[in-house]
């Protein structure tokens, strides 16, 4: 098994599926043609025509997983290139839309059209089930969102009604953008001594809004479990891996 010197471009052959490359299900182009498949890649990110972004976005996807530029993780990579695209192009204000969770549940078919793109030039049924994809993905996020708000409305209130005070809910807001936390984040991120650091989580602990996640009494830490649930809800990745010379995933 050779290096998989993440970050670094391949200089070997790899291919897809099957036990050798005689036997494989796809062979990427080799190391010598692979670094014009890129330098074309790039040119069509920034070209301008009235292709439109979401149908552009997966021919870029198709291609990038098409050259395979990668000993290892280039699933994971042309998974994120498309999140990264969309708000590039500004169709997303935040990076929140991923594919990941939907290319697990139609993992067979991802792989089937991927390799129908490579094998037959069938773009359409390729984006159609991207598009699918992506239509999807959008009314998760839209649910997600108004779970997350609905859960800081609530719990905002729950604060305040305790009298925890303005710092709780202060440690709220921080809790959204940083869920897990120790009594020192606390401190440093609120500016207040580690008593009131460790009273403001005590207090959100009987209120069942932290919960510790490790044992002990020192080095504690606290999550913000609900919200991370609701975060997690439909976005567990795919149990892929990304392959190296001999392997056999995308």
């Amino acid at each position: 098994m050779s290096a998989l010197t993440p970050g670094d471009f391949r200089t070997k052959q790899n291919w897809i599926g099957g036990a050798n490359i005689n036997s494989a299900r796809f062979v990427p182009p080799p190391p010598h043609e692979m670094q014009a498949c890129l330098d074309n890649l790039e040119k069509y990110l920034h070209a301008d025509d009235e292709c439109p972004v979401l149908v552009r976005c997966a021919l870029i996807h198709y291609q990038f997983e098409t050259i395979h530029p990668f000993n290892d993780g280039n699933g994971r990579l042309g998974r994120l290139l498309i999140t990264f695209y969309l708000v590039w192009r500004g169709v997303l204000d935040e990076p929140m839309l991923y594919l990941s969770a939907y290319l697990k549940t139609h993992q067979q078919e991802y792989y089937d059209r991927l390799q129908k793109v490579r094998t037959d030039g069938n773009f359409e049924d390729g984006v159609r089930f991207f598009l699918e994809g992506i239509v999807t993905v959008s009314e998760q996020v839209v649910q997600t969102t108004k779970a997350i708000q609905a859960l800081e409305r609530r719990d905002t209130d729950r604060i305040l009604e305790e009298n925890v005070g303005h710092a709780g809910v202060l440690l709220l807001r921080h809790l959204m953008e940083q869920p897990i936390m120790k009594v020192k984040d606390v401190e440093k991120t609120l500016g207040v001594s580690y008593s009131k650091a460790n009273n403001l989580i005590a207090e959100l602990e009987n209120l069942n809004i932290l919960k510790q996640i490790t044992e002990g009494k020192r080095n504690r830490k606290f999550s913000y479990s609900e919200y991370v649930s609701i975060l997690a809800e439909g976005t567990e990745p795919m149990h892929l891996t990304d392959n190296v010379e001999h392997t056999q995933t995308e």
